[in-house]
């Protein structure tokens, strides 16, 4: 990406035109241009100069009124995929950091436009219990077994929760952090399995637009309609996991502006008649179109498909798998008690836990793995250090127990 930009930029020295020539959207032209050194603006100058002050990335967000993406869009990229790329050593040199510190500081917020309000209760006879499996994918047979002989696990890491049908993606994703230990640091998206996008826009960039705010987002930053993080609002002064809890409990209406219609039409003209194959994919990967809205509630999106997926820091690389196992209703719910409760309260409960927590920022399963390995002894120039390693782990909230499934959410 960033070899395309910089000659595309040096035939130009126009933004725009990058953006025109590249098809990738400005928000990442702008940083890797900023990386490159081959751009500035008066804005970026102001950003570096606060932070050359101290101040952090929500202090000057705050003073700028801006979101913390729109704010990034003018900084350089400083780490992750865009520059290391997802290998075993950049995944490895992430630096410790205590989390008790850090987790204020890392959260992804977005301040701008949005809409929340508690969700009305008054349609519940239209509501089913969904029993969902959430299963850690990437895990290759080697860390298995190292899973199965420090971590607890049996099949796989899996949790099966119950969960109301109108539960929004939004709601879901909360929900996900906290049945797998992570804590809200980094991006995350929702979307289909390859197999169920083709069958659903048969690879064709016409059939792709007409799911275009129904099913899928296209979202070209910008800067004035990134919201989409705007209920990140964590403020570090209460428990995060009492905040975490609020946020996957309580019903609400979560609506973006950047998922509205009348913004996403406005995105969709970028985006070619004539693309296929490769192209057709590049372009949706760049401007965020293999996403799914996270406005959707669970029920929309298993009209389409049986499963999807979720995707957390794409530097580490967690992937989940989210399976609809049975449905339940009204009529269900009266001779069970579980069901009943997450029928009335429309809060999710757990049902199942095979596997311990994970570790933020330990470097996906694989780094996870290696981790539990050195931990006992059994990966070289690791045991000298364990002290230290096991206190970066307490700090980044792993205490290498378990939870019982009826105290997990």
């Amino acid at each position: 990406m960033f070899e395309e930009i910089k000659e595309a930029y040096l035939r130009t020295y126009s933004i725009d035109d990058t953006v025109k020539e590249t098809g990738i959207n400005e928000y990442k032209v702008r940083r890797a241009l900023l990386t490159l050194g081959l751009w500035e603006s008066e804005r970026s100058r102001e950003i570096k100069a606060l932070l050359d002050q101290g101040l952090s990335k929500i202090e000057i967000a705050e003073r700028l009124h801006l979101s913390i993406k729109g704010l990034e869009s003018y900084m350089p990229y400083t780490r992750g995929a865009y520059l290391e790329g997802d290998t075993k050593d950049s995944l490895a040199s992430k630096q410790y950091r205590l989390r008790k510190e850090e987790v204020y500081n890392n959260q992804v917020r977005g301040y701008l436009g949005g809409k929340t309000r508690m969700e009305e209760r008054n349609n519940v006879d239209d509501i089913e219990v969904y029993k969902i499996q959430l299963t850690m994918e990437k895990i290759d047979e080697e860390e298995q077994q190292v899973f199965r002989k420090y971590a607890k696990v049996e099949q796989g890491i899996i949790r099966t929760i119950l969960a109301p049908s109108c539960m929004q993606l939004n709601r879901l994703n909360y929900a996900i952090q906290k049945c797998f230990g992570f804590y809200n640091s980094h991006l995350h998206h929702f979307l289909l399995s390859d197999e169920d996008f083709e069958r659903l826009t048969h690879n064709d960039i016409r059939v792709w637009k007409t799911y275009v705010g129904t099913l899928f987002r296209c979202f070209f930053t910008d800067g004035e309609n990134d919201d989409y993080y705007y209920l990140d609002d964590y403020d570090g002064r209460h428990s995060f996991n009492t905040w975490l809890k609020k946020k996957y409990s309580i019903p609400y209406d979560y609506d973006p502006l950047c998922e509205q219609m009348d913004v996403i039409e406005g995105e969709l003209p970028y985006l070619k008649n004539d693309l296929a194959g490769e192209d057709f994919l590049y372009a949706l990967l760049e401007c965020g179109g293999l996403e799914l809205l996270e406005r959707l509630t669970i029920e929309e999106v298993w009209k389409h498909v049986q499963q999807f997926y979720y995707e957390y820091d794409y530097g580490d690389g967690w992937r989940i798998r989210i399976e609809l196992l049975e449905e339940y209703d009204r009529e269900y719910a009266s001779y069970d008690e579980t069901v009943r409760h997450v029928l009335h309260s429309l809060a999710p409960v757990c049902l199942y836990v095979d596997g311990l927590p994970v570790i933020e920022d330990v470097g996906g399963t694989h780094g996870f793995a290696a981790f539990l390995k050195g931990l006992h002894g059994e990966e070289d120039n690791f045991h000298d250090h364990v002290p230290e390693d096991i206190e970066w782990a307490k700090s980044q909230g792993w205490n290498g127990r378990g939870h019982r499934p009826e105290k997990l959410l």
